[in-house]
C-alpha cells in the first residue's frame, strides 16, 4: 500500500461484467462470443445475476412476473435495440404505467356500486415521530389502496378519526360501502 492512502483505496474491486451495450464491437458477432462456452442459458444467468448482486437487488425478485415480462420481450427484441434512460424510466414509463394503473383502478370503483366495498384503515408512527393512516378499499377479493393522512399534527382521538372515515365514505360513496 503506497503511503498516505487508506484502507478503503486499497480494497479489491469486484470483477465486471463486459458492458455489452456501452461497447462499439457490441454487434451480434460480440454478445453471441460472450456466450461462447455453449451455453446460452448460463451466459444469460450470468449476466442478468450480476445486475442482482451488484446493484443490490434481492434475489428474490427474480421470480417477479414483471421480470419475467422484461427477459421474454428482451429475448424477442431485435438486436441493437438499446434499453431506456433513467430520464425515461422515471418520466415517459412512469407516466404510462400511471394512467394504465388508474384504468385498472377505475375499472374497480365502477364494481362498488355493484358489489358493495369495505374501507380499512390502518395506522403507524415512525420513529422519526412521523404518524400516517393508510385508507384501503376490499371488494371483490381485491385490495386498493385509497389514499393516506399525515396525522402529525392531530390528536388521534375519535373525533379526528371520525372525521377522516367520513370524509373517504363520502369519496368512495355511502350506497357503497357496507
Amino acid at each position: 500500500m503506497r503511503r498516505g492512502a487508506s484502507v478503503r483505496d486499497s480494497q479489491p474491486t469486484p470483477p465486471m461484467a463486459p458492458s455489452l451495450y456501452k461497447s462499439s464491437k457490441a454487434r451480434q458477432k460480440s454478445v453471441w462470443s460472450y456466450f461462447a462456452g455453449g451455453n446460452v442459458k448460463e451466459g444469460m444467468g450470468r449476466l442478468i445475476s450480476k445486475f442482482f448482486i451488484y446493484d443490490n437487488v434481492r434475489a428474490e425478485k427474480a421470480s417477479s412476473h414483471h421480470f419475467k415480462n422484461m427477459v421474454l420481450g428482451c429475448q424477442q427484441a431485435s438486436v441493437g435495440v438499446q434499453p431506456p434512460t433513467p430520464y425515461e424510466v422515471r418520466n415517459k414509463y412512469l407516466e404510462m404505467e400511471y394512467k394504465d394503473i388508474s384504468k385498472y383502478v377505475n375499472k374497480l370503483r365502477s364494481k362498488w356500486e355493484t358489489n358493495g366495498c369495505i374501507i380499512m384503515c390502518d395506522g403507524w408512527t415512525g420513529p422519526t415521530r412521523l404518524s400516517i393512516i393508510n385508507f384501503m378499499v376490499y371488494s371483490k377479493r381485491k385490495t386498493i389502496f385509497l389514499k393516506y393522512v399525515d396525522a402529525s399534527d392531530h390528536i388521534k382521538n375519535y373525533k379526528y378519526i371520525y372525521k377522516l372515515l367520513r370524509d373517504v365514505i363520502m369519496e368512495v360513496g355511502e350506497h357503497n360501502a357496507f
